[in-house]
């Protein structure tokens, strides 16, 4: 992957309905990054950074539907006219948050994008999580430590982009939305309203 590129990528304004799920007890503080730096994601190496290096990232789902999958709620694995239940794992609550963003990146698109950081879907959809788990007590030991998708995002938060539109790893015709909380600028906002219209979190 071409990492020297990512500050020369295209970038567009975001605006609109993103959603995410959380446990009820974090519901007052429902857009709260405070966990987010040490936090180990598909973008995020977290623990694995040095401290100076961390960084802190909120994500997002285009559907309530494909939050739910990201999370591994209520749904298991989908496939178009069917799906899996799994009621143990509900204990969620959905937001839908407004979010508007001056610039993003848009990983989706493979002509200004992913041709230029030498990707593609494939690569930005795989496997990350056994670059933690793979070790010397597995079959398969190597490789280790930060992901090619890691080190993406740390590429993109380096570049001072507010966030980047991805492909969903679970559901990958539909896209999540990843946002630098530390790169907010300007005009940009993340807010959550409950029914009644009172905002119960927004960030800045």
């Amino acid at each position: 992957m071409n990492l020297t590129v990512c500050g020369r990528l295209p970038r567009t304004p975001e605006n609109g309905t993103w959603y995410r799920l959380i446990p009820p007890v974090h519901y007052p503080t429902a857009l709260s990054s405070a966990h987010a730096k040490l936090a180990s994601s598909r973008w995020n190496a977290g623990p694995l950074l040095a401290p100076a290096d961390q960084f802190a990232a909120l994500y997002f789902a285009d559907s309530p539907l494909v939050a739910q999958f990201e999370v591994g709620a209520m749904l298991g694995n989908l496939k178009p006219g069917n799906y899996i239940s799994n009621p143990t794992g509900s204990n969620f609550t959905t937001l839908n948050v407004r979010i508007i963003l001056d610039e993003v990146v848009d990983l989706t698109d493979v002509t200004n994008v992913q041709v230029p950081l030498g990707t593609n879907a494939q690569e930005l959809t795989g496997d990350w999580t056994g670059y933690i788990d793979r070790g010397h007590h597995t079959a398969v030991s190597e490789p280790t430590g930060i992901s090619p998708t890691q080190e993406l995002g740390k590429a993109l938060y380096d570049t001072k982009v507010e966030g980047f539109r991805a492909i969903s790893a679970r559901v990958p015709y539909q896209k999540t939305l990843t946002v630098f909380i530390d790169n907010l600028r300007g005009r940009s906002a993340l807010t959550f309203t409950d029914r009644s219209g009172t905002v119960v979190h927004r960030i800045p």
